[in-house]
């Protein structure tokens, strides 16, 4: 029997608690212990999607580019030192990342190769222009756009989009990072008299 853990939507490391065992799962957007059974949604992660990041899917999985291509490298620079550093771009990556995975499933399992081109062609190069070119906010914009026309073509308008503790420092991976809360232990000192 498969497990939680051995499923693309799991993730281990996602829990806001350094003390507990428990992983995110994408698709139920709840935390599981990772021997749980897997569900019907179980994809093998040797086997599944490889990114729950739907651009990577498109360039990576679909188009047969490599991870550290031109494209990819210029929105992740992107997204490192521009949207992430910008409180009014935070939502925009919190966006990428709760409806990102289910864009990512979309695209594969209907195996969109002409939705990938058009992407790749009309929507991913210009945005890369813009950033060379130092049009940070039609990027953005541009971005936005791109997000929520897939949205609107795959039907996903409603998923579930607030996450409580969501780290905004590591948006934008297609993936959800949930703040870790650190616990203080403390030590007493018993004096007898």
């Amino acid at each position: 029997m498969s497990t939680c853990k051995d499923c693309v939507s799991f993730d281990e490391n996602c829990h806001p608690s350094y003390l507990s065992t428990k992983g995110y799962c994408e698709q139920y957007k709840t935390y599981y212990y990772p021997g749980a059974d897997a569900c019907r949604w179980f994809i093998p992660r040797e086997d599944g999607i490889r990114s729950l990041c739907y651009v990577t899917t498109i360039v990576c999985n679909m188009l047969g580019y490599s991870d550290n291509c031109e494209v990819l490298e210029t929105l992740r620079d992107y997204r490192d030192n521009f949207l992430q550093e910008r409180k009014e771009y935070l939502y925009l990556l919190h966006d990428y990342d709760i409806i990102g995975p289910s864009i990512a499933r979309c695209i594969e399992e209907n195996n969109d190769l002409d939705i990938a081109k058009e992407v790749y062609n009309k929507k991913l190069i210009p945005i890369c222009n813009m950033i060379k070119n130092k049009q940070y906010l039609n990027a953005a914009i541009n971005y936005e756009n791109m997000t929520y026309s897939l949205i609107n073509y795959y039907g996903l308008k409603d998923v579930d989009s607030f996450v409580s503790d969501y780290d905004y420092t590591k948006g934008g991976h297609g993936k959800l990072y949930i703040k870790k809360i650190k616990l203080e232990l403390y030590s007493f000192e018993f004096f007898y008299i």
